[in-house]
C-alpha cells in the first residue's frame, strides 16, 4: 500500500511525524493490513515508547490473525525485547505457535521466533529444537540470518533467552 511504504520512506528521511500521519492514512484505508501497525511499531521503539509499540502490534495482529508473518514478527518483538516490560512471553508463545502451525512447519523466520518465544518462557529444550530447526532450514537456503539463529542456539543450551534492543532498528541483533 502506498501510504505504507510512504510512511517507511519518510522514516529513513528522519520525518517521524509525517511517517506516522501516512501510516495512519494506511490503517484508515485498508484496515485488515498489518504492515502499517508493524511499521508504527517499529518507529515507536526506536523512539523508546515501547508500550504504544506493543499497541501497535497486538493491532497488527488484530488486522490479520491469520497471516504467519506478522504472527512471526510479533512474537519476535514480545519473546526478544531488551525492555523486561514490553515482554509477554506467553503471548509471544502463542503466537508463535499459531505461525508456525499456518505455515506448515517449514519457515525459517517462524521457527527462529517460535525458539526465542519457548526460550522466553523458560522451555530451552523445545527452544533448542525450534532453533535447531529454524537453522537447518536456513543453512539449505542459504539465508544470511543463519549465525544469528546459531547464536541463539549457543544461548538456549546455556538456559537463556534471547534478548535484543529494538531502540534502533537499523543496529544488529545483539543479546543482553
Amino acid at each position: 500500500m502506498w501510504h505504507s511504504a510512504a510512511g517507511s520512506e519518510l522514516v529513513a528521511l528522519g520525518q517521524y511525524d509525517e511517517a506516522l500521519k501516512e501510516f495512519a492514512e494506511a490503517e484508515r484505508l485498508k484496515p485488515n493490513y498489518a504492515q502499517p501497525h508493524i511499521e508504527t511499531a517499529k518507529l515507536f521503539f526506536q523512539q523508546g515508547r515501547d508500550r504504544e509499540a506493543a499497541e501497535e502490534l497486538h493491532a497488527a495482529v488484530r488486522s490479520e490473525p491469520d497471516h504467519f508473518q506478522t504472527l512471526a514478527a510479533a512474537a519476535h518483538y514480545f519473546a526478544a525485547n531488551e525492555n523486561a516490560a514490553a515482554r509477554d512471553g506467553q503471548f509471544a508463545l502463542t503466537l508463535a505457535i499459531k505461525a508456525d502451525n499456518l505455515s506448515g512447519h517449514i519457515q525459517p523466520m517462524v521457527l527462529d521466533a517460535l525458539g526465542m518465544a519457548y526460550a522466553e518462557t523458560g522451555n530451552f529444550t523445545n527452544a533448542m529444537i525450534s532453533a535447531q530447526d529454524a537453522l537447518g532450514l536456513a543453512d539449505l537456503a542459504k539465508l544470511k540470518n543463519s549465525e544469528a539463529i546459531r547464536e541463539r542456539l549457543e544461548l538456549y543450551k546455556k538456559k537463556q533467552p534471547w534478548r535484543e534492543s529494538f531502540g534502533d532498528t537499523n543496529a544488529p541483533m545483539r543479546n543482553k
